[in-house]
């Protein structure tokens, strides 16, 4: 019974080994340890998160993360991931990445925003915690730059003293600028959510059918 205990936590022990190294994500277990000062360290990774680091397994097994991200640096997401260790409420930045400040590891992974963002998660196990993160900079600076886009756009068309609107395929209008007030009568908000052929002459109906072939006009 002793042997079959033991064939059976080993079969559990392979198991979770290929899991973690099946991940896409990068993956660390780490341990809270008091060396002179409480600090995390790694206790187990997985192959992404080795590949992140630029290290080998072992190379990074029983590192302290203060040498990979330095709390001098990164003091808020130490202290996080402390309090987590320590009994906390799982963290999860997946609404507010985190962001990585000046360490090797950033210089290795930035893009040409500077910046390195990671949405992050960590739970607690015992004596340390689960921590897995994604890289989300490319995506989050796309986000703003796009954010960014369309805010010139808008100022653009706000000051425009044509009427500028966007509408749907389905031929809705999705939001019209102001100066439709002083030119038509009407406020943008009689004409957003509200299909626009209606407000033009036939003429143009048949001529915007004509040009862009939309789906409510046929």
């Amino acid at each position: 019974e002793q042997v079959e205990r033991q064939q059976e936590v080993e079969q559990q022990r392979q198991l979770l080994a290929t899991t973690l190294d099946a991940l896409l994500d990068p993956l660390l277990v780490l341990t809270l340890e008091d060396r002179q000062l409480p600090q995390l360290c790694i206790a187990q990774v997985n192959p992404a998160a080795a590949r992140f680091f630029a290290c080998s397994q072992p190379q990074l097994l029983g590192q302290p993360l203060a040498e990979l991200l330095p709390a001098s640096l990164n003091g808020e997401l130490h202290a996080a991931l402390q309090a987590v260790a320590q009994g906390g409420p799982p963290l999860l930045t997946d609404t507010q990445p985190v962001w990585l400040k000046e360490t090797a590891v950033v210089e290795r992974h930035r893009d040409g925003a500077g910046l390195l963002l990671l949405d992050l998660c960590a739970v607690a196990v015992q004596h340390g915690l689960v921590l897995s993160f994604r890289d989300v900079s490319a995506q989050r600076h796309a986000a703003a730059r796009l954010a960014a886009s369309e805010e010139r756009y808008r100022l653009l068309a706000e000051n425009a003293s044509d009427v500028v609107f966007r509408a749907s395929l389905e031929g809705v209008t999705e939001w019209i600028t102001d100066s439709v007030t002083p030119l038509l009568g009407w406020s943008p908000a009689d004409l957003i959510q509200r299909p626009f052929a209606p407000f033009l002459h036939p003429d143009d109906l048949n001529t915007l059918a004509d040009l862009a072939s939309f789906p409510f006009m046929t």
